[in-house]
């Protein structure tokens, strides 16, 4: 497990990348925009194929 922190407007990347895996995050304060094959997804907790 990594914990990251980012502000509001942050990415975690410059570009979206993939790799053979699962990625997942749990959000402890606010919420979470995440951009997966151009489909938005907001809120508490993300979990796909990355």
């Amino acid at each position: 497990m990594l914990e990251g922190v980012l502000q509001p407007g942050d990415s975690s990347a410059q570009a979206p990348w993939a790799h053979p895996s699962e990625e997942c995050a749990v959000v402890l304060e606010g919420e979470l925009t995440a951009v997966v094959e151009e489909q938005a997804y907001t809120g508490d907790s993300i979990y796909f194929d990355s």
